[in-house]
């Protein structure tokens, strides 16, 4: 999907350029140096005690729009689904005493069951944007 969801994006970028291979260059470090901020951007402000969640909410949707943010994005999402996963796979199935569940922890969490789910950390979102870009 990075492939596909890349060509309308370079090709627009590459009309500034006189030289194919510097148009290549400048891009790809482009790309890359923007999704790689916006990836520490996002993280910065979703960190505890920043407290600017619903500005991390949208400049995420705001930065969909670049195709390897959405790469970037997506195996983050992927890694915290699977830590978090295994962080509560240690508890067990019914409460003891004042413990608390394995699906309380599930729910606490936000662990989703399907990995392509659309709530984070889910892919869903990443794929759905690269796949109509």
């Amino acid at each position: 999907l990075l492939g596909w969801s890349s060509i309308p994006l370079v090709y627009c970028i590459s009309f500034t350029f006189k030289q194919a291979n510097s148009a290549f260059k400048i891009t790809s470090m482009l790309l890359i140096f923007v999704s790689a901020l916006g990836i520490i951007t996002n993280y910065v402000l979703i960190f505890p005690g920043v407290d600017e969640g619903s500005v991390a909410d949208a400049l995420r949707y705001i930065f969909y729009f670049i195709p390897h943010f959405c790469l970037a994005q997506g195996i983050n999402d992927l890694y915290t689904l699977r830590e978090r996963q295994r962080i509560c796979d240690r508890f067990p199935v019914t409460p003891v005493g004042r413990g608390i569940s394995r699906a309380q922890c599930y729910d606490f969490n936000n662990v989703v069951s399907d990995p392509f789910s659309l709530t984070q950390p889910g892919v869903g979102t990443p794929c759905l944007y690269m796949f109509f870009m």
